[in-house]
């Protein structure tokens, strides 16, 4: 039997392997809009890896997929953040969340914020680079696909957060309605 407090014992449960394969049906259905499909398949993906970025990033594009985009960088901001503080991943699908949402001025700062922090090139950053400069707000599963790729080809299943902080608003930089 399996208590609620035991995270070893849910984590054993399934294989890094399969917790992959699961979150890239994930990302597939969000990335086809079946944001009901996904929304089900990362829930579930939480209650075996609470702490990793690519459960909130799944969540939020099936929340973005259906035009939920201010929900979605709730989610990000209230519960992604608050697992992994300072996530490249988790704040560049915000600053899109937020650009999607009409909210360019604060998806900007996000994206500001995050390439004031030291760290390497990546396709967080490369999105950050975008927004930052107004260049583009790039399509919902362009990062997502890139990301979940590129975390494929490195064994990961997630990055590490920057710690970074992101002035007096709140740790994200996204404005309370």
């Amino acid at each position: 039997m399996i208590l609620a407090g035991s995270s070893r014992a849910i984590a054993a449960v399934l294989a890094p392997d399969e917790i992959r394969l699961l979150a890239e049906v994930g990302m597939m259905a969000a990335n086809l809009g079946q944001a009901g499909d996904a929304k089900a398949i990362f829930e579930g993906l939480r209650v075996f890896r609470p702490a990793e970025s690519f459960v909130y990033i799944g969540l939020a594009l099936a929340r973005m997929g259906t035009g939920a985009h201010m929900e979605a960088a709730r989610l990000l901001q209230e519960e992604g953040l608050r697992a992994r503080p300072g996530d490249e991943e988790i704040l560049a699908i915000m600053a899109l969340a937020l650009s999607l949402a009409g909210r360019h001025a604060e998806a900007g700062r996000i994206a500001t914020s995050l390439l004031e922090q030291p760290g390497p090139a990546s396709p967080a950053r490369r999105m950050a680079e975008a927004m930052a400069s107004k260049k583009s707000a790039l399509p919902v599963g362009s990062m997502a696909t890139r990301t979940a790729g590129a975390q494929q080809q490195t064994g990961q299943v997630s990055v590490e957060g920057r710690g970074a902080s992101h002035g007096s608003r709140s740790s994200s930089g996204v404005a309370q309605q």
